[in-house]
């Protein structure tokens, strides 16, 4: 069997990989930074980019940056959907 990670539970429902994000009522939200850059969801840290983080349905802030959020994007998850967001950060 192959070993599930342990949850990266943020305060606004990020999780980390898990069991059927339709069945818990959550999505899916890849995140993408070009050239590179760190990315939080609803304010919790999630690491380097690309990241890929499990959601509760309903509204969640993006945000993208070196140090910090620099640039933001409030998307909107449902059910067994996977949203692609993509920043692009200046040197």
């Amino acid at each position: 069997p192959v070993p599930v990670p342990a949850s990266a539970s943020a305060s606004g429902g990020a999780e980390g990989v898990a069991s059927s994000p339709v069945r818990a009522g959550r999505g899916w939200v890849d995140v993408y930074v070009e050239p590179w850059g760190h990315v939080w969801i609803d304010g919790a840290y999630m690491g380097r980019a690309p990241v890929e983080a499990r959601l509760k349905k309903g509204r969640h802030v993006v945000g993208a940056g070196r140090e910090r959020a620099t640039q933001t994007r409030v998307i909107k998850i449902e059910p067994g959907e996977r949203e692609e967001l993509e920043f692009e950060l200046r040197e």
